[in-house]
């Protein structure tokens, strides 16, 4: 395809879902509801909105004190990624999306997990999904007359179109009417796919029509 963007379907997959606390959820509880609430809609959230640190409960089977969390992951509802996403993401235009710094931290509550961890706030939507040239959309109306489509969990590349105006604004955004889906342009998918992140991030193309 001449032109495309990339999709991704993370939010769609309850493996990256992993077992943390997060000490914002501890002592601000409306806070914390509130910031992730507003992540999947692409809305911002500042930094006092997310956590400092997070740390995973103890005995769970999804995350192992001996072995480091994967590079992309959510925590009692948010996304983090590991110093090499990160690198990549900032390279590009965030718009109102942001990068905050946080400590990942093993069950004990105290000893952190090697490397750097940021909070990844999406923070841009826009209206560019265009249902009518796109294949596999599920029907998923959350509200009566405001229909919604929902991704297949594994797209192939091509399924979803946009239009012209995904190649507007942000490098990063959330497409409204499509549940939990994460965009991102065709820059700054191809550098995290050149990163070794696609898998990480489950990018599919979308046709530009």
């Amino acid at each position: 395809m001449n032109e495309y963007v990339w999709v991704s379907t993370m939010m769609l997959d309850s493996a990256l879902i992993k077992l943390f606390d997060a000490d914002i959820v501890e002592e601000n509880r409306p806070v914390a509801v509130a910031a992730t609430d507003a992540i999947p809609r692409g809305e911002p959230v500042t930094a006092d909105q997310c956590p400092r640190y997070v740390w995973a409960r103890k005995g769970s089977s999804k995350v192992k004190d001996s072995s480091l969390p994967p590079p992309l992951f959510v925590a009692r509802g948010y996304w983090i990624v590991n110093t090499a996403a990160a690198d990549v993401l900032r390279q590009f235009d965030l718009g109102a999306g942001a990068l905050y710094p946080v400590e990942v931290r093993k069950s004990d509550a105290i000893t952190p997990f090697e490397g750097e961890w940021y909070t990844w706030i999406f923070g841009n939507h826009k209206e560019t999904a265009n249902f009518e040239a796109s294949t596999g959309l599920r029907e998923f109306s959350p509200m009566p007359d405001d229909p919604w489509r929902k991704l297949p969990f594994k797209p192939a590349d091509g399924d979803l179109a946009v239009s012209r105006k995904a190649l507007d604004g942000a490098d990063v955004w959330v497409e409204k009417n499509l549940f939990q889906s994460v965009f991102v342009s065709a820059a700054l998918g191809s550098t995290l796919k050149s990163a070794g992140l696609a898998r990480a991030f489950r990018l599919a193309k979308a046709r530009v029509v």
